[in-house]
C-alpha cells in the first residue's frame, strides 16, 4: 500500500498509557482499569482498549494513501484521504467490545485459547468520517444495495496488518452488503475518534466502524474495500470468532458447522469493584456499563447484593443527569449504558448485575452454560466478592444492636430468661452424668440410660411444644408454662439432693429431670421465635437477616454469661457438695426471671397462633381415609387447590393422599361448607407427601443423634477420675461441653462466613454434603474415643485402679479435648445441615416446624442408644462374662462401646450417601434465612 506499510517487527510501536493492564506485549494488547471506563461515558483515546494481532503499520507519506475498492462491480477505483474528506462527515458515538471480553472469568470454569481480557475490552468513542454508504454510492453501488449486478453480496475490508493467523496475509472481514449499503446502519469509514485524528494504534488514517458488531469486523489500517460474492475466507472469519456448544473442543471442532458472530449479545458489567474487592462501609455505590449489539437499547439493569435471591433496579443514563430511555431518539443506540445504585451489603457480599435489552434478550445466569472454547462472548451475569473490613463501622453497628436489645424493656426481660436457662442447662443438666453417678452413686448403665432419656424426651417433646404454640396458645404462653414446668423440676431436685437417697428422693429426682426435660422443650426454641417478633417491626429495612442478626447477639450474650456463671456455681457445688441450695438457687433465679417475663407482657409483640403443620398433617391422613371411597378426578385442576399465597403444584406418588383433596359435590355436603376433616387442599396434601418423602433421609440421623448423646454421657464420664487439675484450678467437666458448643458454632459461623463471600461453596458444601462430611467427624470421633479410652483403661489396670473408681488416675483429662473436638466438628456440620436440607426442601409455610422436627428425629437417635446399651449389656454378658457396661467406667469396656459406634457411623455414613443419591430434590422459591444459632446455647 503506497504511503503505508505493515512493519515486520515491533521496534517502532507507538507509546501508551501507563494505566493500561497490558495482556500481551507483542503483539500488543492491553485493556484499562474498569473503574477508569465508568469515569467517562465517551472513553479517552489513550484509555480505550488496545486490540492488536501484528506490529503496528507505519504511516510514511499519507498523501500517497489510497484506498482501493474493487471485486464485482462496474467501476473499481482508489480513494484518496482527500476524496474520503469531501464527502458528508458523519459522527456515530459507538461501543466497540473484543469478542473476547471477559475471557478470564470463562477460564474458571475450563481452560480457553486465546488473550485474557478481564471486563475493560470494551470502549465508547464518537467516531468521524464518511458514511460506506456513501463512499460505495461514490463508485457506483447505489443505496441499499443487496447484490451488485456482478453478483457482489458481502464488502470485505483488507487491512494492512500482517498476522501470523493469517501465514503472514493481511488481517481481513466481511460484512453483508445490504449492511454496508444501508445509511441506517451507520457503518463509517472513520478517520477521526473523539473529535481528533485516528492514532495509530485505532487505525491511522482509516478504519471501518460497524456499530452493534463485534470489534473483530471493525478493520482497522485499510487497504481495499472488496465486493465478494460470498462472506470473507479468512482466518478470523472463518476459523475464529465463532460461538460453539460447551460440548466441542479442540479434538472434535468442525468450523464449517457455525457461521461467524456478528451482533454481539447483551452485556452488563460491574466496574465499581473489582472480583475480589474490599469495602469499609456497609453502604456502597454499585456503577458499571451495560450494552447490546444490533442497536438495542438496554430496558433495564437488576442488582443484587446476595447473590442473586433479592434484585434492585438500578438507574441507566448515558449523560449524567438525564434519565436514559431505551430506543428512544434522545440516546445513542449504538453505546453503552451507564448504571448506578447504592445499597446496603452484608460482611460477605457477592454483588451481582444482569441486564435486559428492548428485544428483551436476557444474559445467562451462569457461565458454564456458554462455555467455548475460544471463549468468546462471556455474557453472564457479572460477580464481584465484596468483604467489608473490621471498622468503627463495624463496631458501631454492634454497639447499636445491644443498646436497640437493651434499651427496650420487653428485651431485657428476655436476656434474663436465656441467662437463666443457660445456668440451669450447665448445672443441672450438662453436670447430670457425673451428678448421677458421683453423687447419687448409680450404676454406669443406670445413669447412662438417665441422662440419655432426659435428652430425648427434651428433643421429642419440642413437637408438641411447637404444635401447641402454633395451633393453640402462642408462643408467650408457651414459654411461660414451660419455664413454671422448668422451676417446678428444679425445686424436685433441690429436694431431691439430699445426703441420704431414699427411694423417695429419688423418684422426686427423677420426677424432676422429667418435668425439667418437657420445660426444655417448650422453652428454647420458643424463646428465640419469640425474641425475633419483638425485634420485628413496620420498616421494611428491618428485614430477616437484622433481625436473625440481632436475635444472635442477645441470645449469644444471656447464654454465654449464663454458662460462665453456671461453671462458677458448679466449683462451689463441687467444693461444699451442697447440691440442694445450688438447685434451689436456680430455682429461685428462674423464677425471678418468669416474674420479669410476666412483667413486660403489656409491651410484648403478640404473633397469633395460626395452626400447626402437624394439624395440616394429620387432617390430611384422615380426609384420606375418609374420602377413600371417592373416584379420583379425570384432572388435576378439579382437585381443591385452595386460595392461599403460596401453593404447591400436584405431584405423582402417593396417590392415596390425593383423595383429601377430592371436592365432594353440594348434594354429598348438605351443610353446603368445607368440612376440615374430608376437604383439604392440594398444598396441604403435597406439604404431607414432603415429610413422606424425607422419611428414608431422616432414618439416616437416627445415628447421629445416638453419637451426639456421648458428648454429655460417656464422654464427661470417662474424665470424672482423670486429673483435672490445671495447676491449682480442678477443671469442672462441662467446661467440655462449653467447647464443643463453641468448636460447633465456630464450623457453623466459617461455613456461613464462606458461603457469603465465595457463593460458589454453596453449591460445593450444600446441606446434604455438609451432613456427609459431619457424619464422617462422627467416624473418627468415635475412633479417636476408643483409642482414649483404651489408653485410660491401660493406666488403670497398670496401677489395679479397678475397684477404687473415685481415685484420680494419673491421666490428664485434657486427652479428652480430640473427642470432644471431633464431637463440635460433627455437629458443626451434620446439625445446620440438617436444618438447612429441611428448609431446602419445604415451602416457607413450613419452616418454623424445622427446628422442632429436627430436634425430635435426633431425639430418637438418642433414645436408640439406650436400646443399643441394653442389646449390647445382654449379649456381652451371656455365657458369664463381664459386661462391656459394669457399674463404674473402670471396669466397662467403652473402648469397645466406641468401637462397635465406629464400624456403625461408617455404616450409615454409607446407606446415608446412598440415600441421598437417590432422594429427589425440591428447590421451594423460598429465601432460607441465615443459620444464626451460633456461639454457646
Amino acid at each position: 500500500m503506497p504511503g503505508v506499510r505493515g512493519p515486520s517487527e515491533y521496534s517502532r510501536e507507538p507509546s501508551r498509557h501507563p494505566s493500561l493492564q497490558i495482556n500481551a506485549k507483542e503483539p500488543f494488547n492491553a485493556e484499562p482499569p474498569r473503574s477508569a471506563l465508568i469515569s467517562s461515558y465517551i472513553t479517552p483515546v489513550d484509555l480505550f482498549y488496545k486490540r492488536n494481532h501484528g506490529p503496528i503499520p507505519i504511516v510514511d507519506d499519507i498523501e500517497r494513501y489510497r484506498v482501493s475498492i474493487c471485486g464485482l462491480m462496474e467501476n473499481p477505483k482508489e480513494l484518496s484521504m482527500a476524496i474520503i474528506r469531501k464527502l458528508p462527515k458523519y459522527e456515530v458515538t459507538a461501543t466497540l467490545q473484543c469478542a473476547g471480553n471477559r475471557r478470564t472469568a470463562m477460564s474458571k470454569t475450563k481452560t480457553v485459547k486465546g488473550v485474557g481480557w478481564d471486563v475493560s475490552a470494551i470502549g465508547n468513542a464518537t467516531w468521524g468520517g464518511a458514511k460506506l454508504s456513501d463512499v460505495l454510492e461514490l463508485v457506483g453501488i447505489p443505496k441499499l444495495t443487496s447484490v451488485t449486478s456482478s453478483g457482489g453480496k458481502h464488502v470485505e475490508f483488507v487491512s494492512v496488518d500482517m498476522c501470523k493467523e493469517e501465514k503472514g496475509g493481511p488481517y481481513k472481514a466481511s460484512i453483508p452488503l445490504n449492511q454496508a449499503t444501508n445509511p441506517d446502519a451507520d457503518v463509517l469509514l472513520a478517520y477521526e475518534m473523539n473529535g481528533e485524528p485516528l492514532n495509530r494504534d485505532h487505525g491511522y488514517p482509516l478504519r471501518g466502524i460497524v456499530p452493534g458488531v463485534i470489534g473483530a469486523r471493525s478493520v482497522k489500517w485499510l487497504d481495499s474495500i472488496n465486493i465478494i460474492a460470498e462472506q470473507c475466507q479468512g482466518f478470523f472469519m472463518q476459523k475464529d470468532y465463532k460461538m460453539f456448544p460447551p460440548t466441542v473442543n479442540w479434538d472434535n471442532i468442525n468450523w464449517s458447522t457455525r457461521k461467524p458472530q456478528m451482533d454481539f449479545p447483551v452485556q452488563c458489567v460491574i466496574c465499581s469493584f473489582e472480583d475480589v474487592d474490599v469495602v469499609k462501609q456497609r453502604k456502597v455505590t454499585i456503577s458499571g456499563y451495560a450494552v447490546s449489539g444490533g442497536g438495542r437499547g438496554i430496558e433495564r439493569v437488576d442488582v443484587s447484593v446476595d447473590g442473586g435471591k433479592t434484585w434492585i433496579e438500578a438507574y441507566r443514563y448515558q449523560k449524567a443527569g438525564v434519565p436514559y430511555i431505551g430506543d428512544d431518539d434522545s440516546s445513542d443506540k449504538w453505546a453503552w449504558v451507564f448504571f448506578k445504585t447504592e445499597a446496603e451489603i452484608p460482611q460477605y457480599a457477592e454483588i451481582v448485575a444482569k441486564a435486559v435489552d428492548t428485544a428483551a434478550n436476557v444474559q445467562p445466569e451462569n457461565v458454564e452454560v456458554i462455555w467455548n472454547l475460544r471463549g468468546i462472548l462471556n455474557t453472564s451475569w457479572h460477580r464481584v466478592q465484596v468483604h467489608i473490613t473490621v471498622s468503627f463501622d463495624d463496631v458501631w453497628d454492634f454497639i447499636r444492636s445491644l443498646v436497640n436489645i437493651l434499651k427496650h424493656k420487653e428485651n431485657d426481660t428476655l436476656n434474663r430468661m436465656v441467662l437463666s436457662q443457660s445456668l440451669a442447662n450447665i448445672v443441672a443438666i450438662a453436670n447430670l452424668m457425673p451428678y448421677l453417678m458421683d453423687v447419687m452413686e448409680e450404676k454406669l448403665p443406670k445413669a447412662a440410660a438417665t441422662a440419655i432419656i432426659r435428652i430425648g424426651i427434651t428433643a421429642i417433646m419440642a413437637i408438641l411444644g411447637s404444635y401447641l404454640s402454633d395451633a393453640y396458645i402462642g408462643r408467650y404462653h408457651t414459654i411461660l408454662g414451660s419455664t413454671i414446668i422448668y422451676v417446678t423440676g428444679l425445686s424436685l431436685l433441690a429436694v431431691a439432693a439430699s445426703p441420704t437417697h431414699s427411694s423417695k428422693h429419688i423418684i422426686t429426682f427423677q420426677t424432676g429431670l422429667f418435668l425439667i426435660a418437657c420445660g426444655k422443650a417448650g422453652h428454647s426454641p420458643m424463646l428465640k421465635d419469640f425474641g425475633a417478633d419483638q425485634l420485628k417491626s413496620s420498616r421494611e429495612e428491618d428485614n430477616d437477616y437484622k433481625i436473625k442478626k440481632q436475635v444472635a447477639v442477645w441470645w449469644c450474650m444471656g447464654a454465654t454469661l449464663g454458662a460462665f456463671i453456671g461453671i462458677i456455681l458448679l466449683v462451689v457445688a463441687e467444693g461444699n457438695q451442697r447440691w440442694n441450695l445450688v438447685y434451689a438457687l436456680l430455682a429461685v433465679t428462674m423464677s425471678l426471671a418468669i416474674w420479669m417475663f410476666i412483667s413486660g407482657r403489656p409491651f410484648y409483640r403478640h404473633v397469633e397462633p395460626c395452626g400447626s403443620v402437624l394439624s395440616r398433617v394429620s387432617h390430611v391422613f384422615v380426609a384420606a381415609f375418609l374420602n377413600r371411597h371417592l373416584e379420583f378426578p379425570p384432572n388435576v385442576s378439579q382437585f381443591n387447590h385452595g386460595s392461599s399465597n403460596e401453593l404447591l403444584p400436584h405431584t405423582d406418588g402417593l396417590r392415596f393422599l390425593d383423595k383429601a383433596a377430592i371436592m365432594e359435590s353440594l348434594s354429598d355436603n348438605p351443610n353446603g361448607h368445607e368440612n376440615k376433616w374430608r376437604h383439604r387442599t392440594v398444598t396441604e396434601v403435597e406439604e404431607t407427601k414432603l415429610l413422606i418423602r424425607m422419611l428414608p433421609m431422616w432414618t439416616t440421623f437416627l445415628l447421629y443423634g445416638l453419637v451426639s448423646s456421648l458428648g454429655s454421657t460417656f464422654f464427661l464420664q470417662q474424665g470424672i477420675n482423670m486429673n483435672r487439675k490445671l495447676h491449682d484450678f480442678k477443671v469442672p467437666l462441662p467446661m467440655f461441653i462449653l467447647f464443643t458448643r463453641c468448636v460447633s458454632g465456630q464450623i457453623t459461623w466459617i461455613n456461613m462466613r464462606l458461603s457469603n463471600k465465595f457463593p460458589t461453596s454453596k453449591q460445593v458444601m450444600n446441606p446434604t454434603r455438609r451432613i456427609g462430611i459431619g457424619m464422617l467427624f462422627g467416624v473418627f470421633c468415635c475412633s479417636v474415643a476408643s483409642w482414649v479410652e483404651a489408653k485410660r483403661l491401660n493406666i488403670v489396670k497398670q496401677y489395679s485402679l479397678q475397684n477404687r473408681p473415685k481415685d484420680t488416675l494419673p491421666i490428664s483429662v485434657f486427652w479428652l479435648i480430640p473427642q470432644f473436638l471431633l464431637l463440635g466438628a460433627m455437629d458443626g456440620f451434620t446439625y445446620p445441615g440438617i436444618k438447612d436440607f429441611f428448609y431446602g426442601q419445604v415451602p416457607k409455610s413450613m419452616e418454623n416446624f424445622g427446628p422442632s422436627f429436627t430436634a425430635s428425629m435426633i431425639g430418637v437417635g438418642s433414645l436408640l442408644s439406650v436400646i443399643v446399651i441394653a442389646a449390647i449389656d445382654r449379649i456381652t454378658s451371656q455365657g458369664g462374662q463381664p459386661s462391656w457396661f459394669a457399674d463404674t467406667t473402670n471396669k466397662s469396656r467403652l473402648d469397645s462401646y466406641y468401637q462397635t459406634l465406629t464400624v456403625l457411623s461408617y455404616i450409615n455414613l454409607v446407606f446415608y450417601a446412598f440415600v441421598a443419591s437417590k432422594y429427589t430434590y425440591t428447590t421451594p422459591e423460598t429465601e432460607n434465612e441465615p443459620n444464626v444459632n451460633i456461639g454457646i446455647q
